[in-house]
């Protein structure tokens, strides 16, 4: 939970300077990840072979080259399934995009068929898939492949460059009940909610690999992956998340002034640049007070007025 208080609005006349005062109610699960030991990861590729792997549709676009699961564009999209289906874990993984005009990403929770109007079951992928593009692009957003629409809340759609191009990239996912969030090279992207009918829709499902279509086949490109790894979050994980989350509440607190209204993207106030992403996607996942008020319009008395509770002219700011 976060709460941000702004006093941009105390006073027209003053509207100088204002403190943003950003109270972040965080759960920190140290203790969780210290009791998971290692050898509850399971690997999801030897290294060697497509063991414990199944290709869509039985396309060839998928093969072992040097080590890594190599994928083939043709004009079709493929995709490489898990024989196992899961519902709740982490999944860590690495990919490289050969060619930037190429599109990827990892499945989960994902289906492999789909059921006629008439009954009859037919060969098709669907479900959440978290992107892998190039940069800049949605890299780490949740896609809903076969839904034709994001999965993510428009609101959080963001466009990053966290995905470095033909390079090796880092890739986490950790989806727990209705919540899945995602991480490229260390950076948190993604946090949303699954919405109660894609929750009953998905309820679980295979871990897939993606190697898009592309409207030129005959010019090859390839998306590579390794060190593809899973650890599934079983009812005794949670119990332990959940007495780490009652245990180890933390509060921080962080204050800042001159953070005018072109930081938070005010377009009333100011329509220039918003330089300020990450404080916005710290307001959006708490409760934004836009109509605060501060003892004072400029920084050091309001500060202390603040923090103490003492009015500027009792405090000698």
């Amino acid at each position: 939970m976060l709460l941000s208080t702004s006093a941009a609005d105390v006073s027209r006349t003053h509207p100088v300077r204002f403190i943003v005062a950003l109270v972040i109610a965080g759960f920190i699960l140290a203790s969780t990840h210290s009791r998971v030991t290692a050898e509850q990861w399971q690997t999801l590729f030897d290294g060697e072979s497509l063991a414990g792997w199944k290709a869509s549709s039985g396309n060839q676009q998928f093969e072992v080259v040097d080590g890594v699961i190599r994928g083939t564009s043709s004009a079709k999209t493929h995709f490489l399934c898990t024989d196992q289906q899961y519902r709740d874990f982490e999944l860590e993984l690495e990919v490289k995009l050969h060619d930037t005009d190429l599109n990827s990403g990892v499945q989960i929770r994902t289906a492999t068929t789909r059921v006629n109007d008439n009954g009859t079951v037919r060969p098709n992928v669907h479900g959440p898939q978290v992107d892998l593009g190039k940069s800049p692009g949605r890299s780490g957003h949740v896609f809903g492949q076969g839904n034709r629409r994001w999965f993510t809340p428009k609101s959080q759609l963001e466009r990053n460059s966290l995905m470095v191009n033909g390079e090796w990239n880092r890739v986490r996912v950790h989806a727990l009940g209705k919540r899945i969030q995602t991480w490229i090279n260390g950076e948190a992207v993604g946090d949303i909610t699954l919405e109660d009918e894609l929750d009953q829709k998905y309820p679980k499902g295979v871990i897939a690999l993606q190697v898009h279509g592309v409207k030129t086949p005959e010019t090859l490109r390839y998306v590579s992956f390794r060190n593809i790894r899973i650890r599934p979050l079983d009812q005794k994980v949670k119990s332990t998340q959940a007495n780490a989350v009652r245990s180890r509440m933390n509060v921080l607190l962080l204050v800042a002034d001159d953070l005018n209204s072109w930081m938070l993207g005010d377009s009333n106030r100011y329509s220039g640049t918003v330089i300020a992403p990450n404080l916005r996607k710290l307001a959006r996942s708490g409760t934004t007070f836009a109509q605060a008020y501060t003892a004072a319009p400029v920084c050091s008395p309001s500060r202390t007025a603040f923090f103490s509770g003492v009015a500027p002219w009792r405090s000698g700011h």
